[in-house]
């Protein structure tokens, strides 16, 4: 399925953009379903390139206002880390806007944020760590007691 477009006129003719572009003009990004690696580096990528053209614009200075639209099940800890250092340490100042549902990794996401709001009738849901066996799972004990230390970590 194609993702939807936007079709406007201006002065300079017929404007075709995604609606990722449109929202990118209103300094909004969604991160949207599962939190996966591949998610978390387009928002990283979008939030690089703002910053890049505030600076750009303002002789370096960065003071762009940037709304993350967060809702989702969950999903990869280590993607929602890795957006959460990229967060956390960038000059942005980005509000986190939790949206429909937003639970484990994607709540984590939204933590990380500055500043943090909440749409009326959206559930945040944190939980325990818990791991997923995808290998042989007859393991040793020394391997579990790594997964063990890993998680209280």
């Amino acid at each position: 399925m194609n993702a939807p477009r936007i079709i406007s006129e201006t002065r300079y003719g017929t404007k075709d953009m995604s609606i990722t572009d449109v929202l990118l003009q209103n300094n909004e990004i969604w991160l949207e379903g599962e939190v996966t690696m591949s998610a978390v580096n387009e928002v990283i990528s979008l939030l690089h390139i703002i910053e890049k053209q505030c600076g750009d614009k303002n002789n370096g200075i960065i003071d762009t206002d940037i709304r993350l639209f967060i809702t989702g099940p969950g999903g990869s800890v280590n993607a929602a880390l890795n957006l959460a250092n990229y967060i956390t340490h960038s000059p942005l100042n980005i509000t986190g806007i939790a949206v429909n549902n937003c639970s484990s990794a994607s709540a984590l996401v939204w933590l990380a944020c500055g500043t943090r709001e909440i749409f009326p009738y959206t559930s945040i849901m944190l939980h325990e760590v818990t791991h997923t066996i995808y290998e042989d799972v007859s393991y040793k004990a020394e391997r579990i007691a790594e997964i063990l230390d890993d998680m209280n970590k």
